[in-house]
């Protein structure tokens, strides 16, 4: 759904999974690039977080996070 422009969906399936025990880093690097797509940077910025602390060498994640600290404004 992220990658066919359907995010806000894809951020409701996956918080279903996330309610349904999935607890994984990719789970919540996919959630954050969702979520840098829709412009909520604060919201994309805690689920690469959460993914990090799941896998801290997930390059995606990594990236996301950069990516949502630089749309904050935290990073030049």
């Amino acid at each position: 759904l992220a990658g066919l422009g359907r995010d806000e969906e894809a951020v409701a399936d996956y918080g279903k999974a996330a309610q349904m025990g999935l607890d994984e880093a990719f789970l919540h690097d996919n959630l954050s690039m969702a979520y840098l797509r829709l412009g909520r940077a604060e919201e994309a910025e805690a689920a690469a977080r959460r993914a990090l602390a799941r896998d801290p060498v997930h390059w995606s994640a990594n990236v996301s996070l950069l990516e949502a600290l630089m749309a904050r404004g935290k990073v030049e």
